[in-house]
């Protein structure tokens, strides 16, 4: 019940434990299939920050002149719950 409430595609196909459940969350918001409201937004600050980062859900790496390159994905902004002014690709702020 502390997850935000989102319609997912493929709930039918989707285990539903809070670990399963918050990774389709993620990937619905990280695409831009959810338009992030107040609601959403607090719902998802309130889960904090994850203990361990798992690529793709929380960040993805882009290599630009020959460097890895770390970028936070909007799920990751949102559940550090404010915007940093570093101009992120991904903030949702």
């Amino acid at each position: 019940m502390d997850l935000p409430r989102l319609l997912l595609d493929n709930a039918a196909d989707t285990c539903l434990c809070n670990d399963c459940l918050i990774i389709a969350m993620a990937n619905e918001i990280n695409t831009g299939r959810v338009i992030i409201t107040d609601v959403i937004r607090g719902s998802v600050k309130k889960l904090g920050l994850p203990k361990t980062s798992q690529l793709d859900v929380d960040y993805y790496i882009i290599n630009k002149g020959g460097n890895d390159l770390y970028v936070f994905t909007s799920w990751y902004l949102l559940r550090r719950g404010h915007c940093c002014k570093n101009s992120c690709k991904n903030c949702p702020y």
